[in-house]
This record gives structure tokens, sequence and C-alpha cells, in this order.
């Protein structure tokens, strides 16, 4: 499965689930102006996928920072022959998450 978030965000560690193994990353975001984030002004949401449950897991936000949105909207997709694929945004997403920065599991 892949994600894709309305916003701006970096995202930092580890994804292995291509092969049908769990993976995490944490999805990273700072103001993208100011030198704020070294005072620890940025957002943090962890986010797993746990093949076993077949459960995506956004986790609660970590941090804030000044003109963060309260909430987005990911639109997972998971990814299947002609769905998914190629670099251009999936146009019907699987599954639609409204996220405000608690936890929220999505079943796939």
């Amino acid at each position: 499965s892949s994600s894709s978030s309305s916003g701006g965000g970096n995202s930092t560690g580890s994804s292995t689930g291509g092969d049908g193994s769990s993976f995490s990353f944490v999805l990273y975001e700072d103001d993208g102006r100011t030198n704020e984030y070294l005072d620890d002004k940025a957002s943090h949401i962890p986010i797993t996928w746990d093949p076993v449950s077949q459960q995506l897991t956004f986790g609660a936000r970590v941090g804030s920072f000044e003109g963060m949105l309260d909430s987005r909207t990911f639109h997972v997709v998971v990814v299947a022959p002609n769905h998914g694929v190629g670099v251009e945004p999936c146009p019907s997403p699987d599954y639609t998450v409204t996220y405000s920065g608690h936890s929220v599991v999505v079943k796939i």
C-alpha cells in the first residue's frame, strides 16, 4: 500500500512493505520557511503497516509548529496492476482518512 497527503512533509524511518512485510516510518513536517525546527517546532506522525492484521496505522501526532494544519486528509492506495502505479496521483484512492492528530487505524 502507499499513502499520500495533502500538505507538505518528509518521511524518515524504515519501509520494507513491498514484499508483504511490515513497515514503519515517520512523516515529519515543519513550517518550511524558518529555522524553528531547531527548537523542536515540528510535527511527527508515525505510520505503520502490519501485514498480519492488514492494518495501516496513522499514530498520534507528536509536536507542533505555527501554521500547522489541524486536520489533513490521507489518500491510501492499494497498489495493483493499473491502479496506483506510476508517478501521477491515483484518481480513486481505496481509502480516504481524515486525520486530526489522534491515532487512526485503517483495516485494509
